[in-house]
């Protein structure tokens, strides 16, 4: 978890205009002043990554769908998804009463889901930066143990 300060905010909001640019992800004047612009407050995905994974328990088909609800409440209008109640309610409103009920519940089960799921993409990230770099390992013994064309003849 981070808490929210100046700095982190203005960084935040230099990288979100870079992404806008880049993706066409809109991140709205109402996103900086009531997120961003809490200084002091929490500044994390916790909830909205519960939010997620007990959708996914409840109404897998429906995941894709909370993730950019999720988003649009966040970067577009501006509610904090740092929030459960926050969360909730966005499940609530979007007819994910079950979903709602066990993230505010957060029971063993859920909890253990979401751990083993962020676990999951962890590990898939350590396994994409060990391609990575054996993929550029085997680019550089390429590049070295290649013959030059002159020499070759």
């Amino acid at each position: 978890m981070r808490t929210m300060d100046a700095a982190f905010a203005d960084y935040a909001w230099s990288n979100d205009q870079r992404i806008d640019k880049l993706t066409g992800q809109h991140f709205t004047e109402a996103y900086r002043q009531n997120v961003l612009g809490r200084l002091g407050s929490r500044f994390d995905s916790a909830a909205a990554t519960l939010a997620l994974t007990a959708v996914s328990l409840s109404d897998p088909p429906r995941e894709l769908e909370t993730l950019k609800a999720l988003q649009e409440a966040r970067y577009v209008q501006g509610l904090d998804t740092c929030d459960a109640s926050v969360v909730g309610n966005l499940l609530r409103d979007r007819g994910l009463a079950v979903a709602a009920d066990r993230l505010a519940a957060s029971d063993a089960e859920l909890l253990g889901a979401n751990a083993a799921r962020i676990q999951k993409a962890q590990g898939l990230n350590s396994a994409m930066e060990w391609v990575e770099h054996e993929q550029k390992k085997f680019s550089i013994e390429q590049r070295v143990t290649r013959q030059p064309e002159s020499l070759e003849r």
